[in-house]
Formats: C-alpha cells, sequence, structure tokens
C-alpha cells in the first residue's frame, strides 16, 4: 500500500512541477490569457494522470499473473497512451477558440511525461522484481 502512495506522489509532484513551469512559459510567449492557459494544462493533467494511474494499478496486479498477460497489457497501455493522445489533439484541432500550437505542446509534454514516469516505474518494479527471484549464494 505504501509503495503505490509513494509512487503516486513522485508522480503527483512531477505534475506539479511541470504544469506551473508551463504555465510561466506559455503565458510569457504566447499572446493567449492565462486562464485559458492554466485550465487546457488542467484538463491535461486530469486525463494524463488519471491514465498513469490507471496503467500502474492494472500491471502492478498482472505483474504476479502470466507474463503474457503482462506484456501484452504493457504494449496495450503502450499504443492506448498513443492514441488516446492523438484522438486528445484531434478534438483540439476541431475547436476555434483554442490555440493549436498551445495545446500541442502541453500535450506533448505530459505524453512524454508520463511515458517517462510509466517507463521508469516499470523498470524499477522489474528490478526489484528479479532482486526477489535471484538465488542466494
Amino acid at each position: 500500500m505504501w509503495k503505490y502512495l509513494k509512487t503516486i506522489f513522485v508522480l503527483a509532484l512531477l505534475f506539479l512541477a511541470v504544469a506551473p513551469v508551463l504555465l510561466i512559459l506559455e503565458s510569457q510567449y504566447m499572446d493567449v490569457p492565462t486562464g485559458s492557459i492554466a485550465q487546457n494544462i488542467l484538463l491535461l493533467s486530469i486525463v494524463f494522470f488519471s491514465f498513469t494511474m490507471v496503467e500502474m494499478v492494472v500491471l502492478s496486479k498482472l505483474r504476479n499473473a502470466d507474463s503474457n498477460y503482462y506484456i501484452g497489457a504493457n504494449l496495450g497501455f503502450s499504443l492506448f497512451r498513443l492514441l488516446m493522445t492523438i484522438a486528445i489533439l484531434l478534438i483540439y484541432k476541431q475547436q476555434d477558440q483554442i490555440d493549436f500550437t498551445l495545446v500541442f505542446i502541453n500535450v506533448l509534454v505530459f505524453y512524454f511525461l508520463t511515458l517517462a514516469f510509466s517507463t521508469w516505474r516499470k523498470q524499477k518494479a522489474n528490478k526489484s522484481l528479479e532482486q526477489t527471484h535471484e538465488p542466494q549464494t
């Protein structure tokens, strides 16, 4: 339980560090109201944070199951993250009142942030799993 909470806390800290930096940089360099930027960042961060949480829980449950299910779920989540990102971009592209360049930057940042976090989490989990299965000499 503490392991999940610690991982959730790390992910939340990443989002809390990246979102204000995005807001500050974009409000300085883009001619868009700050409220619109903040709303965009908040919505995207909720979507990507929720997706990463679901991915983390499902993959941790499958880690102890058959490795084929774990590998399939891992690939499925990676594909779904990509398709979700493309769908978000297509939805925002159809809306005229939002600056698409701004949305594209935000979606790209959150996509790569969650991708890097998921990769780090999986490597850490695999390393701890290997250490528990090493024979003692």
